[in-house]
């Protein structure tokens, strides 16, 4: 034990031990107040990667169409980004630079 000097006051040598079980995790998901889905962004306009892009945005084809959101519920920050996009690419949205992507705006695909 240390010296009484280095002890702290609230250390005591001779605490009860709990009588309670341990808690076990609850969970990721345990929250006070349930969460509720947040309605995701319109459709403002279509963007598609630029050629050059894709070796940085692995995760979107050249050429393909993805829909542009105007706002991400779900992040801390649900407006872009001045100069980003929310580009939604396999039902998930990515914030992406708009200096990689040609962004059309209008809520009809350019492809159809």
């Amino acid at each position: 034990p240390l010296p009484r000097s280095r002890r702290s006051r609230h250390m005591n040598d001779h605490s009860p031990i709990g009588s309670t079980e341990p808690q076990r995790w609850p969970g990721r998901e345990r929250r006070r107040w349930p969460r509720e889905p947040a309605a995701p962004g319109r459709v403002i306009g279509w963007a598609r990667a630029r050629p050059v892009a894709t070796r940085v945005l692995y995760r979107l084809t050249a050429g393909v169409w993805y829909p542009v959101r105007d706002r991400n519920p779900e992040a801390l920050r649900p407006e872009p980004l001045e100069g980003y996009v929310w580009v939604e690419v396999y039902d998930r949205l990515e914030h992406v630079w708009l200096e990689h992507v040609e962004v059309r705006l209008g809520a009809e695909n350019p492809t159809a």
